[in-house]
């Protein structure tokens, strides 16, 4: 019996060593566990942030959108009144241009035949003028002036 007693009471300590090793190893994965878990709440706490964000960021770039719409409709509206207004102007001046120049013309002073004939004349029997030897002429001068 005394044996049979040391016997179980080896098995016991046997036992207790056992649950102690399987007890620590379970104790050191849950705390693996815990730090993955961890770890994976806060990524998905930051994706949240970021989503949160972004969607933010999205409705600030829809509203920013329909302004811009806005203004280009405005734009188009405004420069197609002053394309309309601008081509009413360039017609009227043309129109004001053209009579001008009529008038002008029905008001110049025409010379007569013979005066044309006169002045025609007049510049075949001039002479041209005389030119001294002192004066040289570099190609491409211009007489005018001299």
């Amino acid at each position: 019996m005394a044996k049979a007693l040391e016997e179980a009471e080896a098995t016991k300590a046997d036992a207790i060593k056992a649950y102690d090793a399987l007890m620590a190893a379970k104790e050191k994965e849950v705390e693996t566990l815990n730090v993955q878990i961890a770890a994976k709440l806060m990524r998905k706490g930051e994706f949240g942030v970021g989503l949160a964000g972004g969607l933010r960021e999205l409705e600030e770039k829809q509203i920013s959108v329909a302004d811009d719409e806005k203004f280009l409709a405005a734009l188009e509206t405004g420069c197609a009144t002053k394309e309309k207004e601008r081509a009413e102007v360039w017609i009227k001046n043309g129109l004001e241009f053209v009579r001008n120049a009529r008038n002008n013309l029905l008001h110049w002073p025409r010379p007569s035949k013979s005066s044309m004939i006169d002045d025609a004349s007049d510049a075949i029997r001039s002479k041209p003028p005389a030119i001294n030897r002192e004066q040289r002429i570099s190609p491409g001068a211009s007489l005018v002036g001299q």
